[in-house]
């Protein structure tokens, strides 16, 4: 049985069954899936609880299994972050190839569901449309704010970084952004918007600069840690 429990900014999914067992039981697996057992008739607000008093073990867990050694091959039961929430990944075959984005599952329809290759080419490419999609509007929603500081609404790219989250050329304009962000919370990827737009004032990361990223989103220490807990 699927369940979820909602956190702050993270929702998970996970595998419930009731058990003769004594104790309720815990476990994130290696891929990030995570599965709980109890005893028949836990009350499901026993079960939340039990899940609350454990969230900082669980974040732990399913972080460090997406940033696991372990090649990440887009097959079904794998599991893929999407804004602080997870989802797990459904294969299936079908004529033409696409992505469907669901309340509890990330659906790949492929051509062929043994080629690799593929579903990772089909993911990048709906991950960048879903980052554009996403972090355009919150860049429009920041262009007064920083216009009436003195800066130019910039041009922005999308594409993948290993190193960073976003990066800023201020004598171009310019503004790239890791399309990785859309496995991040939200408030964590308007955070990195907002510190780039930043760097368009003060292109290093002087008092200055912070004055500027903290005038603007007074929480900006928050949601800068949701980039290492989310």
């Amino acid at each position: 049985m699927k369940r979820t429990i909602a956190f702050q900014d993270m929702t998970v999914i996970y595998d419930f069954t009731f058990k003769r067992v004594k104790n309720i039981n815990l476990r994130v697996r290696g891929d990030g899936s995570v599965t709980l057992s109890a005893p028949y008739g836990t009350p499901s607000a026993m079960i939340d609880a039990f899940l609350r008093s454990r969230e900082g073990w669980i974040r732990e867990k399913i972080s460090a299994a997406s940033h696991s050694a372990v090649p990440f091959t887009f097959s079904d039961g794998e599991r893929m972050m999407l804004f602080g929430h997870s989802y797990p990944i459904c294969v299936l075959e079908g004529k033409t190839n696409g992505i469907d984005w669901g309340k509890e599952a990330l659906t790949f329809t492929v051509t062929d569901p043994t080629d690799r290759k593929l579903r990772e080419a089909l993911f990048r490419r709906w991950q960048t449309d879903l980052c554009r999609d996403t972090l355009l509007p919150i860049c429009e929603k920041w262009r007064e704010h920083f216009q009436a500081r003195g800066v130019s609404y910039p041009t922005f790219t999308f594409r993948r970084m290993k190193t960073r989250w976003g990066s800023c050329h201020p004598q171009k304009g310019k503004i790239t952004l890791n399309t990785m962000l859309v496995e991040k919370p939200m408030p964590f990827i308007e955070y990195v918007v907002v510190h780039e737009f930043a760097h368009l004032l003060h292109p290093d990361h002087s008092p200055r600069f912070y004055v500027a990223v903290a005038e603007a989103l007074p929480d900006y220490k928050e949601r800068r840690a949701l980039g290492k807990n989310g």
